[in-house]
């Protein structure tokens, strides 16, 4: 997600509201009326996940998308 998000500039899906689960199982981005549009503001997605997902996310954050 954090390379989709990065690569598209997707600005409005760092809101959890706009990435939902689908029924199947995958996460759908809706709301990208705002694309190709930088910085994008990862750390807005911290607050939704949980303490072990939040940790992954913020050393992605901090490696510019670099698996640790």
């Amino acid at each position: 997600m954090y390379n989709l998000l990065q690569m598209l500039g997707l600005i409005d899906s760092v809101y959890i509201t706009n990435i939902p689960f689908a029924k199947d199982g995958k996460i759908a981005f809706i709301d990208t009326e705002h694309f190709h549009k930088w910085p994008v503001k990862f750390n807005r997605l911290s607050h939704s996940l949980s303490n072990e997902m939040n940790l992954y996310w913020m050393s992605l954050i901090n490696t510019n998308g670099q698996v640790p």
